[in-house]
């Protein structure tokens, strides 16, 4: 796993040094354009010029985040896009990248804003653009990848963590900079209908530079915080245990008890020198000044108490229960490959079928009053020696720590090692594990008679048939039978979409 993170670590080492030197580049090239410099001698001066250090920076990123992504290609792993250290990668990616993009546009609007401007602004303002949207594609590329790997809420223990910070701190910087610039706005118009303090040359240009400053922070910060929040708060929204685990994380109440401290003390001391002002005399100047501070920071105080209220709305409305599962042992009958039925109380061992899943603890979440959501059960079939439905619950349990996980070995050997990637708990049998299980996982052999070298009984297959649970079917592993059409992956690849399509069934 240290090498793992070694290796995300490099490619966002590289990833960020090409985002800077693209940015970099992009206003120089722009420069160059407007200098009308032909083609070769631009890259000339790219090469060689006093921009040359980012040209050779950017290339060495290049093929450092190329290399180091070839690498993770080609040793990749069953539960790779659920590993906390690719959570990092792309999550810290995106935030740099909308940081980058956070900053060029506060330049951008401030520069649009000012009255004032040198001659080699159009050039300037060109290049922003071109760094913006550089900023923009990193972030796009970055959270398309992370589409693809099915996150979005689906991430499991620090790969939350992870996107949860990154989006978190960034909606809290942009936050504070649009209050800020809604409060700088408020103080200047205030200022100016009520005719507080001298009005000269050098006081309206002054008020002007003001006006573009925070003006350039509100208009930047609102998309940027917005785009933030309202991702994590759509996650916070929804139904079951993907919003829960947002509603109730620590860097969600982290973030909205930090914003309802700070906006509550805003709002206490701009309310409080107001009033001050007026009892000592100072009057509307005083006003002007800290009113518009405590006025923004009571919205913003109030907004974030209705978002906390209906948090705890929906945890009264939801009650959260932890209980112990435990599953009472029972004997079920195991066929051999000759198609003899042992009871497993007289042959123990020798060819059983064994459901499995010790005691585990686990939440649910009590819907209104119509039922209780139980946790999802997934029942693991396979054959042989088990090797490959060992691999595909390793991933499962990365993937969906909150489901309950059955392993069905059809021989003493594949029992045993799937067992032993539950941790080797001890198992117990179920005789009714395929009509209680909510999804079905295994080969396609499962659901015919005599499959898989004659470990699938005539009694499994019509009961894995009969079962109301959703049945993924895997490759068959008979050479009779075949999939038409059926694309030629690798096991891993196999695993890797049979837990996505649990994943999205599960959700």
């Amino acid at each position: 796993m240290r090498g793992r993170t070694l290796i995300y670590t490099i490619a966002l080492l590289g990833l960020l040094t090409m985002l800077a030197s693209a940015t970099m580049l992009g206003g120089e090239l722009v420069l160059l354009g407007a200098a009308r410099i032909s083609i070769t001698d631009a890259l000339f001066e790219l090469a060689f010029g006093a921009q040359a250090a980012w040209s050779w920076l950017g290339i060495a990123g290049g093929a450092v985040w190329g290399i180091a992504s070839l690498v993770i290609w080609r040793r990749k792993r069953p539960d790779e896009h659920a590993l906390a250290a690719r959570k990092a990668y792309l999550s810290i990616g995106q935030g740099v990248a909308l940081a980058a993009l956070f900053a060029q546009a506060v330049r951008l609007i401030t520069g649009l804003l000012t009255p004032i401007k040198p001659d080699a602004w159009p050039a300037e303002a060109l290049g922003l653009l071109v760094g913006i949207a550089i900023a923009l594609a990193f972030w796009a590329f970055l959270r398309a990848t992370a589409a693809q790997d099915g996150d979005f809420g689906r991430e499991i223990g620090a790969g939350a963590g992870w996107r949860r910070g990154v989006y978190y701190s960034l909606a809290a910087v942009a936050l504070a900079a649009l209050l800020v610039g809604l409060s700088g706005l408020l103080q200047i118009i205030l200022q100016t209908v009520l005719g507080v303090g001298v009005i000269d040359a050098a006081t309206a240009t002054q008020n002007q530079a003001r006006f573009a400053q925070v003006a350039a922070l509100a208009l930047a910060g609102a998309p940027i915080w917005w785009g933030c929040w309202w991702s994590q708060q759509s996650l916070a929204r929804l139904p079951g245990d993907i919003g829960r685990r947002e509603r109730y994380s620590r860097v969600r109440r982290l973030y909205l008890y930090a914003i309802l401290l700070i906006a509550a003390i805003a709002f206490f001391f701009g309310a409080g020198m107001s009033i001050l002002g007026l009892v000592t005399g100072r009057g509307m100047a005083n006003a002007a000044t800290w009113a518009p501070i405590a006025a923004v920071a009571f919205v913003c105080l109030g907004g974030h108490l209705w978002v906390l209220r209906g948090d705890e709305r929906t945890q009264a409305d939801g009650r959260r229960e932890t209980e112990d599962a435990t599953i009472a042992p029972v004997a079920i009958p195991a066929t051999t490959a000759g198609g003899t039925v042992i009871n497993d109380t007289t042959a123990a061992g020798v060819a059983a079928v064994a459901v499995a899943s010790g005691p585990r603890r686990y939440e649910r979440e009590a819907l209104p009053p119509a039922a209780v959501r139980p946790r999802p059960i997934i029942l693991v079939i396979d054959g042989g020696d088990g090797a490959f439905g060992a691999r595909l619950l390793v991933a499962l349990a990365a993937a969906l720590p909150e489901a309950v996980l059955w392993p069905m070995g059809l021989n003493p050997s594949a029992q045993a090692a799937m067992a032993k990637a539950l941790g080797g708990v001890a198992t117990t049998a179920l005789p009714d594990a395929p009509a209680r299980a909510t999804l079905i996982i295994g080969p396609s052999d499962m659901v015919v008679p005599g499959g898989l070298g004659g470990e699938v009984s005539a009694q499994l297959a019509a009961a894995v048939a009969a079962g109301p649970g959703r049945k993924l079917l895997l490759p068959p592993r008979e050479l009779a039978l075949r999939w038409v059409a059926a694309p030629d992956w690798s096991e891993e690849r196999w695993i890797e979409n049979a837990v996505i399509e649990a994943v999205n069934y599960a959700g």
